[in-house]
C-alpha cells in the first residue's frame, strides 16, 4: 500500500454503517472538507448532532441499496455484518469505486492512517496496514505527547 494525501474537497463518500467505526471515519472525512452519505437502519447519535451541524453528511435511515453507490468516489463499508460489507465491497469494486471493508483487512483498495496534525504546515500520516489499529494508535499517542514539540522546533530551525 502506499500511503497518500488526496484532497478530499467534493468528493463523495458512501458509508454503510451507522456505529462507532462509521462515527470514526465520518469525522475524518468532515474535518477534511468529503461529501458523505451515510445509509444505516441505526446511528449513534454522534453522528446525528453531526449531521445537524454540517451540510456535507446526509444520513438516510435505511438498509443499503445497490443504488447508494451510483455517483460515489469512495466507499466504506462498516456494517456489524460480515456478509453485507463483503457484498458491498464486491459490488463496489465491480463498478472501480475504491472500496474499504472494515471487517475484511484484505478486502481493501485502501485504509485509513492514524495522523497527527502537527502544525498546519506538518502532517505525519502512519500505518500498519490495517494489521493493528492499536499499535497504530500507541504510536500517535507517543508521538503527540513526546516528539510534536520537538518535530516544531526542527522545523523552525530548517524553515
Amino acid at each position: 500500500m502506499l500511503n497518500l494525501n488526496i484532497n478530499l474537497t467534493s468528493k463523495k463518500w458512501l458509508i454503510v454503517g451507522g456505529g462507532k467505526v462509521a462515527t470514526r471515519r465520518v469525522k475524518k472525512i468532515l474535518d477534511e472538507m468529503g461529501e458523505v452519505k451515510l445509509v444505516s437502519p441505526k446511528i449513534t447519535t454522534t453522528l446525528e448532532r453531526l449531521e445537524e451541524k454540517n451540510k456535507n453528511l446526509k444520513i438516510i435511515k435505511r438498509k443499503f441499496r445497490k443504488s447508494d453507490i451510483e455517483k460515489q468516489d469512495f466507499i466504506l463499508a462498516c456494517t456489524d455484518d460480515k456478509k453485507i460489507n463483503k457484498d458491498i465491497a464486491a459490488y463496489g469494486k465491480s463498478k472501480k469505486i475504491f472500496v474499504c471493508n472494515a471487517s475484511d483487512k484484505e478486502d481493501n483498495d485502501f485504509f485509513f492512517t492514524s495522523t497527527v496534525n502537527v502544525n498546519k504546515d506538518i502532517k505525519i500520516n502512519f500505518s500498519t496496514n490495517g494489521k493493528n489499529a492499536s499499535f497504530t494508535k500507541l504510536i500517535r499517542m507517543t508521538l503527540e505527547k513526546d516528539l510534536k514539540k520537538k518535530i516544531i522546533e526542527l522545523y523552525k530551525k530548517v524553515k
